[in-house]
C-alpha cells in the first residue's frame, strides 16, 4: 500500500506585513487573489460570480486579481463575466509570473481564493497562501477541505456556489479581526504541516520505518 506525503513549503524571504494587525482594518480594497490554470475546473467564473452578488458600495471595498493563463476560450468568458456582472473595474488579469517572485507578489494581498469545483489534491499555492499570512478562502473540495477548518484557520464555501462565497467575502470586510485571527491561524497550520524542516522529519522517521521492518523480516 502506499502512505500519502504532503509536500513542503520554504518559508517566505519577504514574510507578509499583516494587514489585519492589531484589529486594524485592512487595506482599502480588501485585496482577493486567484493563482492558478484559468480552466473551467478552477472554478474562477465562481468568484467573478461571488463578486456580481455584492452591492455595488461593497465591490467598490475589494479588488480581485487574476494571476495565470490557460484556455484562450475560457479567459474571453471570464472577462465577457466580468462585464456582464457589472465588476470589470474590479478585476485584474495578470500574466503567469516566475515561480521566484511570487512570495513578493503574495505579500501584496489579503485574501487567497481557492475556487476549484474538482476534488483538487492538496494546492502548493494553498501552501504557499498560508505561510504568507493571506487568509485562505477555498471551495470544500479535495485537499483544501483537508487543510482548512470552517472559521478556524480559513474559510470554506460550496463549489460552484457563488452566493456563498459572496458572503464569506463580507463577513472579511465586515470584521478585520476575523481576518487578522484566520492569517495567524492559518500561518501556524502552514508551519506545523509544510515546514521544510519538519517535512524533512517526517519523511526521514518515515523512511526509517521502512528500513528497521525490514531487517526484522
Amino acid at each position: 500500500s502506499c502512505k500519502q506525503r504532503r509536500n513542503g513549503t520554504a518559508p517566505l524571504a519577504q514574510p507578509k506585513q499583516d494587514d489585519f494587525a492589531d484589529g486594524a482594518p485592512p487595506r482599502t480594497p480588501l485585496t482577493l487573489l486567484f493563482v492558478g490554470t484559468l480552466t473551467e475546473h478552477k472554478g474562477v467564473h465562481t468568484t467573478i460570480e461571488a463578486l456580481g452578488q455584492l452591492t455595488a458600495e461593497e465591490q467598490t471595498q475589494l479588488h480581485l486579481t487574476i494571476l495565470g493563463s490557460g484556455h484562450p476560450h475560457y479567459e474571453e468568458r471570464l472577462r465577457r463575466l466580468a462585464n456582464t456582472q457589472g465588476v470589470e473595474a474590479q478585476v485584474t488579469f495578470h500574466a503567469p509570473i516566475p515561480r521566484a517572485e511570487l512570495p513578493d507578489f503574495l505579500g501584496a494581498y489579503d485574501v487567497l481564493l481557492l475556487p476549484s469545483i474538482w476534488e483538487e489534491p492538496l494546492a502548493r499555492i494553498m501552501q504557499e497562501g498560508l505561510a504568507s499570512g493571506l487568509v485562505v478562502v477555498g471551495a470544500a473540495t479535495g485537499g483544501t477541505a483537508e487543510i482548512i477548518r470552517h472559521n478556524e484557520n480559513g474559510l470554506l464555501f460550496p463549489p460552484a456556489n457563488p452566493a456563498a462565497l459572496a458572503t464569506q467575502i463580507r463577513r472579511l470586510m465586515a470584521d478585520p479581526t476575523l481576518g487578522q485571527r484566520l492569517a495567524t491561524a492559518g500561518q501556524q497550520t502552514a508551519i506545523k504541516l509544510f515546514a521544510l524542516p519538519r517535512m524533512v522529519d517526517d519523511i526521514e522517521r518515515y523512511l526509517t520505518g521502512i528500513y528497521e521492518t525490514t531487517l526484522s523480516d
